[in-house]
């Protein structure tokens, strides 16, 4: 495993970089990171994966769009590569909080690449962004899940707590709880 460090959290360097160019740095506009967390999830395991995966397939995607005139192999991306994230859900997503908080902190704007339904949670807070669309078949609304009062099922209620609800829109939901 290749680590490296930065602002005190652990990264494991990608195998292959995001859209399979990588920038300094110092001169990116965009920054991504692998966010693996995989804790929550009931329905099946492998969350934790979509980052290889995605960075795998961005890889065998054309960069140039005639509808915007943008090479996007011009964007100037650095791949930060994955976050070493634990079990503990709080705790991961504290990082992943704090981790955007740096990007946003250089002027640079930040790609999180997950990973189960809570990394949002993180990825929101540490933006300072006051809006939010997601886009999710459930709504994750419900006040505990299995015993537990922040998951996959829950991240939304708990987002919602913190942040006026009218600043949330909800796309594509086709099944929820009474919660």
């Amino acid at each position: 495993m290749n680590e490296h460090g930065n602002g005190g959290f652990l990264y494991v360097y990608p195998a292959m970089a995001f859209g399979g160019t990588q920038t300094d740095f110092e001169k990116s506009s965009f920054v991504v990171v692998g966010a693996p967390l995989d804790s929550t999830g009931t329905h099946r395991t492998g969350y934790r994966e979509a980052p290889m995966v995605i960075r795998a397939a961005s890889a065998q995607v054309e960069q140039y769009s005639f509808r915007f005139s943008v090479d996007a192999s011009k964007g100037k991306v650095h791949d930060l590569g994955d976050l070493l994230l634990g079990p503990d859900p709080m705790h991961s997503v504290g990082i992943i909080e704090q981790t955007v908080r740096q990007i946003r902190a250089g002027s640079r704007i930040p790609v999180i690449l997950g990973g189960e339904h809570t990394i949002t949670y993180g990825a929101f807070m540490g933006s300072e962004a006051d809006r939010l669309i997601v886009f999710d078949a459930h709504m994750d609304l419900r006040d505990e899940y299995l015993y537990t009062k922040f998951s996959h099922a829950t991240w939304l209620r708990r987002l919602v707590e913190q942040v006026d609800p009218k600043k949330i829109l909800h796309v594509g939901a086709r099944a929820t709880s009474e919660d």
